[in-house]
């Protein structure tokens, strides 16, 4: 069961980042400019920021699926 509680958590983690990817214009949009993405990411930061996101999205999720970050959390070190 918690198999299928994974998938479905990277599918929607994997939608969510392609959408943050592909659509990143409308979100800048929306949100506006992000001050400290332009500040620290340089001009048109706002668009890297949420591609980014993306990209982020895309690789928790991968991790998430194959159990990688039950390791990471459960490791000795975090405790």
């Amino acid at each position: 069961m918690i198999i299928f509680y994974r998938i479905f958590l990277f599918l929607i983690l994997l939608a969510a980042g392609i959408y943050f990817i592909v659509k990143s214009e409308p979100l800048v949009r929306i949100f506006g400019h992000n001050d400290l993405a332009e500040k620290y990411l340089g001009q048109g930061g706002s668009y890297l920021f949420w591609k980014l996101l993306g990209i982020i999205c895309i690789i928790l999720g991968a991790l998430f699926l194959i159990g990688s970050l039950d390791t990471i959390f459960n490791s000795p070190m975090s405790e």
